[in-house]
């Protein structure tokens, strides 16, 4: 019984996290488009998909947004719910000091 009881619980807590495979289309349907709030403010554009989250350009800074919380309609992209702009911020400077460890990034402010 405490086994079945350890086991449901480890069960019950192990990471969610799901690495998506994204495809072509999906990757069209997403990047280089407007991007807006619930309340239909604009965010930026969308310029790449890394992993699970999908890059803006914003006002010069780069937001990280997870793909979870996105959904397009083929010319926009509507982010559901409310975005936490410090992690936000964080996820997408992070992307961005990434690519520029990479050969032939350019980085313009």
């Amino acid at each position: 019984m405490i086994l079945f009881l350890r086991m449901m619980f480890f069960i019950g807590f192990r990471s969610k996290k799901q690495h998506k495979n994204i495809s072509s289309s999906d990757f069209d349907s997403l990047v280089c488009k407007f991007v807006f709030d619930g309340l239909g403010h604009l965010l930026g554009e969308s310029i790449s998909i890394e992993g699970d989250l999908v890059i803006i350009k914003s006002e010069g800074s780069y937001l990280g947004i997870p793909l979870k919380h996105v959904e397009s309609d083929g010319k926009k992209i509507i982010v559901k719910g409310l975005v936490d702009q410090q992690n936000a911020k964080r996820l997408g400077e992070r992307w961005r000091r990434q690519e520029e460890k990479k050969e032939g990034f350019v980085y313009d402010k």
